[in-house]
């Protein structure tokens, strides 16, 4: 109920954040901490420490079991190429870090999918939005947007195994108001 509480509070007096000024405004955020002196920008971890991250989703390459990408619920999406004994963080610059469903695409592995919002709330965590869609057909350096910004949350992303081009997504839209996004 206190999660609920604080949203409405946020989006006040119309009990909606309009995702599309969501994502503009994180664009603008991203845009103006390059812009920053890069003494402004060094971070200093304060805490919490007592708290795990969650992981959302799990996509392992057919061809290479070492290889592997987790989703967390809000740290973004995470490689190992060695079975899990070292990660590199691959969303760090992404105007969202939650993610709800990350999957390689079974016709080309090398094609990496995101669907960002996490949509496990409850038990005193709140489930973060995200901003739609993303692609990475490159190595996971760069991302494409692909729509869905609207959804706010994606559970899951499944590519077709005959179609890389059809892709579906289960996505959850606004937690605490109605919307056709579902």
């Amino acid at each position: 109920m206190e999660i609920a509480l604080k949203f409405l509070q946020r989006a006040y007096p119309d009990r909606e954040i309009d995702p599309r000024a969501r994502l503009r405004a994180a664009t603008q955020a991203q845009a103006l901490a390059f812009e920053a002196p890069a003494d402004l920008r060094r971070w200093k971890l304060v805490g919490p420490t007592n708290i795990g991250g969650r992981v959302t989703d799990l996509a392992v390459h057919p061809g290479n079991p070492d290889l592997y990408y987790i989703a967390t619920a809000d740290g973004g999406v995470f490689k190992t190429t060695d079975d899990g004994g070292s990660w590199r963080p691959l969303l760090d610059h992404a105007a969202s870090l939650a993610v709800g469903s990350v999957t390689l695409d079974p016709t080309d592995p090398a094609v990496l999918w995101v669907g960002t919002g996490e949509v496990n709330p409850g038990g005193g965590s709140a489930a973060f939005p995200g901003i739609g869609m993303l692609r990475s057909i490159d190595g996971r350096e760069h991302w494409q947007h692909r729509g869905l910004a609207a959804t706010r949350h994606i559970g899951r992303v499944v590519v077709d195994a005959h179609n890389g081009d059809r892709v579906f997504a289960a996505a959850m839209g606004a937690l605490y108001s109605s919307n056709p996004e579902r």
